[in-house]
């Protein structure tokens, strides 16, 4: 059928990609804080149009109201406070350690929460971008201290409220109506920079700013009232995978009816080794927990175990029991960040080192290339013929009577030349710019330079 024709027509698809994400901060009570949206550039925020930040509606009837068809993002009022939609940019459009410190550096400046009464506390999933640098100096900065928590790892399906179906469920089937209808005011159907914020001011009040479905959505997952349900909740039951097409009654008096399997080869013994294995790492685990808490029984060994951790990553953290985005993990992430840059530093200066070395032989290379070409040794040929070589030259070689054919011959006899050339030129300038001490030093130096006015074509 034709596109857009009746309600039957297939939509028309659009022809453009455009990526950003919508962040959403809800209040335990299930009140929207902020909409943050991190728009997918290379750019900075402040260098984006502005018309990104503000979006144009094209759905608007007046053409004419700015205030409607500029209205920019989600404004949310919390506390009393209207909070202005918060607007970043990643090369991906995904979140990053900074731009997270940013959306609560926002949130602070605004003054949303009274550090008199209480210090706001932020549940995170596992994201990589917590355990990094400015995120973590941000939080633990006295001067506006959050208490950062993350949930149990690989199960955000369970806990995280924004994931809920009433929530981010809707929030997609929203999107994808706002959608519809804007793409109806195009000709071609394609979207712009300039539509996700009215395409965000369509779906975000019906999702995640529906106070009704975000206090559903938190009482279902467990946080107020607070009732454990991650403790509680187990996963769906596998499906049950019959072993045999048949089965057999025994002879005893009840007559259960048991499958055939085959525990000495075959699917049967496959699943029974499975079982067991599986059984084995259940029991490891549990031994390991107990072995861990045994050890931990004061607040200070535990922080002493954390700091031995070799990797800061919520699965490491939430495998040794310690959740809170604290001091402790800051110092950690310090720590590894000081490690890398030295390790960063002591290879640059190893390649430094390397690279004055290889300067300095190839220096006295063509000295001896200059001076007495007869007398140069096989290391000597091969730095030579290796400083002419291009990549579509032929291999360096190993013996000296192939290295030599290999210098001597057009096209590197020619750069070598060259090169020599170039050296005595930079020799000549290093010298008359530096004002010598002493007569022996003016002779040196004279000495040097008469090592390259010899021809070495004429030896």
């Amino acid at each position: 059928m034709p596109k857009n024709i009746g309600d039957g027509a297939a939509p028309a698809g659009a022809t453009t990609d455009l990526h950003f994400t919508v962040l959403p901060f809800i209040s335990g009570t299930g009140e929207p804080v902020l909409c943050a949206i991190i728009f997918k550039s290379e750019q900075q925020i402040s260098e984006i149009p502005v018309n990104w930040k503000t979006g144009v509606d094209l759905t608007c009837d007046n053409a004419d109201d700015m205030a409607k068809v500029a209205a920019g993002g989600p404004t949310c009022t919390y506390l009393g406070k209207e909070i202005p939609c918060f607007y970043g940019t990643s090369p991906k459009a995904s979140i990053t350690s900074q731009l997270l410190a940013d959306m609560l550096k926002f949130l602070d400046t605004l003054g949303v929460y009274d550090r008199t009464v209480a210090h706001p506390f932020l549940l995170l999933d596992g994201h990589h971008s917590r355990m990094m640098l400015p995120f973590l100096q941000y939080v633990n900065d006295p001067r506006h201290k959050w208490y950062c928590c993350f949930g149990v790892p690989y199960a955000t399906h369970i806990w995280q409220v924004a994931d809920a179906s009433s929530l981010n469920g809707s929030y997609k089937i929203e999107l994808a109506k706002a959608k519809r209808k804007y793409i109806e005011k195009r000709d071609t159907p394609k979207f712009e920079p300039t539509d996700i914020i009215p395409l965000v001011n369509m779906a975000f009040p019906r999702s995640f700013g529906n106070k009704k479905n975000a206090i559903k959505a938190i009482a279902d997952r467990g946080w107020n009232p607070l009732n454990y349900n991650i403790l509680t909740s187990l996963p769906q039951q596998k499906d049950v995978v019959d072993l045999t097409a048949t089965t057999v009654t025994t002879e005893s008096s009840v007559g259960i009816s048991v499958p055939m399997i085959n525990v000495e080869g075959g699917v049967g013994s496959y699943y029974i080794d499975r079982l067991i294995e599986e059984e084995k790492k259940s029991e490891g685990r549990k031994k390991k927990f107990e072995n861990l808490k045994s050890e931990q029984k004061t607040k200070q060994q535990k922080i002493e175990h954390i700091k031995k951790l070799k990797k800061v990553s919520s699965a490491t953290l939430a495998a040794n029991n310690h959740y809170t985005l604290d001091q402790t993990v800051l110092d950690m992430v310090v720590m590894k960040h000081n490690e890398e840059e030295a390790a960063k530093k002591a290879i640059e200066e190893r390649k430094k080192t390397a690279e004055m070395k290889r300067a300095e032989t190839l220096k006295k290379a063509l000295e001896k290339f200059a001076l007495c070409p007869n007398g140069l040794t096989v290391p000597d040929l091969k730095v030579l013929v290796t400083a002419a070589s291009n990549i579509s030259d032929s291999p360096v070689k190993t013996r000296k009577a192939d290295l030599q054919a290999q210098l001597y011959r057009e096209p590197r006899y020619n750069r070598i030349q060259t090169m020599a050339q170039e050296f005595r030129l930079t020799l000549i300038n290093d010298t008359s710019t530096t004002s010598s001490s002493s007569t022996a030093q003016d002779t040196a130096a004279a000495a040097l330079l008469s090592l390259f006015s010899v021809d070495a074509t004429a030896v």
